[in-house]
């Protein structure tokens, strides 16, 4: 009986992280296949049932385009932690984690700087593609942010038609 209670109680608990008291939150959808990745066994030995968050603070593997990665960094995708909340130790865990981290950074940056301008996450991306190119991967756009950021020290790294 206490081991169901402890069950529903974690469930409960990645459901309310899943929202983040968000209404873009609560449009996620909610995957029943990543439960897996998201509870394990503690040890054969400890008490039936007995179950353990798993470290969910890891970068998707390939974002198909910008608002699939914007909510990745916003929300976290697939039940797993949002990039936002990350701590320094979790972004440098090692280096492959640090590289995605930073190069995805720049598309986040340049994101959170439009939305501030007062644009959704889905005009930001669409200027985004106007500037960069409409058939641009999500790869492709990552390096000519980093390019811009050399090219355009002088205007703050962004590309001139992405200024205020």
């Amino acid at each position: 009986m206490q081991t169901q209670h402890k069950r529903q109680f974690q469930v409960l608990n990645n459901n309310i992280r899943c929202f983040e008291g968000r209404i873009e939150g609560s449009l996620v959808r909610q995957v029943n296949s990543n439960r897996h990745h998201r509870l394990l066994p503690l040890n054969h030995a400890d008490e039936a049932g007995s179950m353990e968050a798993v470290n969910d603070a890891q970068l998707s593997n390939l974002p198909r385009d910008l608002i699939s990665l914007w909510r990745e960094y916003q929300f976290g995708l697939n039940g797993r932690k949002a990039a936002r909340v990350f701590t320094v130790a979790e972004r440098n865990a090692n280096r492959k984690i640090k590289q995605k981290f930073y190069r995805r950074g720049q598309v986040w940056e340049c994101m959170k700087r439009q939305i501030h301008r007062g644009l959704t996450p889905e005009q930001a991306a669409l200027e985004l593609h106007a500037i960069y190119g409409n058939k641009a991967s999500v790869s492709r756009i990552i390096e000519l942010l980093i390019k811009d950021k050399q090219r355009y020290k002088d205007r703050g790294g962004y590309h001139p038609n992405l200024s205020v």
